[in-house]
Formats: structure tokens, C-alpha cells, sequence
């Protein structure tokens, strides 16, 4: 097998796996399944079907698949609608995309109450480190070692933070972006039936 990376291959990759239409900018995905059970929780027992964590991933993740430049159209086929009827299907997903963007911006407050905790802990550690400098006057190995462990704890809580805000914040606000302007649509319809 050559594995000799062609340009203009590397530029095309996602056309090989998913319908581009490059004029109104939508990649299109076509997903199949036995029926609906098979992207619901089994586990969960809920007035509203809740779709499997692994299906709501596997979405997700799917934007990283298609260029930022396209909107996300996926369509679903089941060999057995299992009584559900389209409509109902798409209800039970709008709702469950609802409760996970309100699920990721509940994560994203408690993440930033934490961020906020780290710099008010590293503030204090700091105001400690000068009060305990005209305090502690007198030079030492103890003195030193105070001091060498203090400067380092009081810059431990704002790395800490940083990321929360930089890294996780980014990857939280990139899936509710995603969501919100790159999905276009999604159908549910029976196997050989077009949507």
C-alpha cells in the first residue's frame, strides 16, 4: 500500500466519505439503523425518549469530519419505526439537542464558578505572600522555602483557570457554535422510503 499524500486528494478526503454540495454549502450524512431504540438510552426510563450519549457524540463529532465552511444535514432510516411516527422522532430529538446545549451551558457556569474560585484562591495566596514579606523580615533557609512554596501555589490556581476558560471553554463554545449555526437538519424517515 503507498501511502503517498496526493494534494489534491488531501484537499477532496471529505467527498469520499460524505455528499458535499458545494454550492449551498450542506454535507449531507446518511445514517441507518434497526430502529429507533437503537439511539436511545436503554438504561434511561424518561417521560421523553433520551438519545444515547454515544449517538449525541457521535454527532458532534461529525462537524469535525465535514470543512467548517458546511452545514450538517443528516438523514436517518430505520429498518422498523418501532411505532414512532417521523414527526415524533424529530420531536424527541429537538428536545434532546435542547436539554444537551442547556446540559453543556450548565457545565460551562460551574466550570467558570471554579475558575473564579482559582484566581480569588491565587489573589489571597498572593496578598498572604506580601503581608508574610514585610512581616517576616528576617533572611533564612525557612524564610526562602515559605516563599519558593508560596510563589508557586499562588501560580498554580491561575494556570488552573486558564484552562478552564482557554481549553474547556473553547471546546464547550465550539459544540454549542456547531448546534446552533453549523446543523442544518436532521429527518428521520423508514428504510427505501426517500425523506
Amino acid at each position: 500500500m503507498d501511502l503517498k499524500l496526493d494534494r489534491k486528494e488531501y484537499r477532496a478526503i471529505h467527498e469520499d466519505f460524505f455528499q458535499l454540495d458545494k454550492e449551498n454549502k450542506l454535507a449531507r450524512v446518511d445514517l441507518a439503523f434497526n430502529g429507533p431504540s437503537d439511539i436511545f438510552a436503554a438504561t434511561v426510563q424518561a417521560g421523553v425518549p433520551i438519545i444515547s450519549d454515544d449517538f449525541i457524540v457521535w454527532l458532534f463529532n461529525t462537524f469535525d469530519y465535514i470543512p467548517d465552511k458546511y452545514k450538517l444535514d443528516i438523514s436517518v432510516s430505520f429498518a422498523d419505526m418501532e411505532g414512532y411516527s417521523v414527526e415524533g422522532l424529530e420531536e424527541i430529538f429537538r428536545k434532546n439537542i435542547i436539554l444537551a446545549l442547556r446540559m453543556n451551558m450548565q457545565k460551562t457556569r460551574q466550570r467558570n464558578r471554579l475558575a473564579r474560585i482559582l484566581c480569588l484562591s491565587g489573589v489571597l495566596l498572593i496578598l498572604l505572600s506580601v503581608w508574610l514579606v514585610n512581616v517576616w523580615t528576617k533572611e533564612g533557609t525557612n524564610r526562602d522555602i515559605v516563599f519558593f512554596v508560596l510563589d508557586i501555589a499562588s501560580t498554580v490556581p491561575f494556570w488552573g483557570a486558564m484552562e478552564i476558560y482557554l481549553v474547556e471553554g473553547s471546546e464547550r463554545r465550539k459544540i454549542t457554535e456547531n448546534i446552533t449555526k453549523r446543523f442544518r437538519s436532521i429527518s428521520f424517515h423508514p428504510q427505501g422510503e426517500a425523506e
